[in-house]
């Protein structure tokens, strides 16, 4: 849990860290629930962000 300096009521809680500037965090869309990960995978019907 990361809790701000300035605004003692701003925090955050990432899924993991890559190194000291940058965090990961991970979401599940609801419209692929139900959806078997390997079809996901083999149709390219993931959603990604690179940064």
């Amino acid at each position: 849990m990361f809790i701000s300096a300035d605004e003692n009521w701003l925090s955050a809680s990432p899924d993991g860290i890559i190194n000291c500037d940058t965090l990961l965090e991970i979401k599940s869309p609801f419209r692929q629930i139900g959806q078997i990960w390997m079809n996901l995978l083999r149709t390219g019907n993931m959603m990604s962000l690179k940064i």
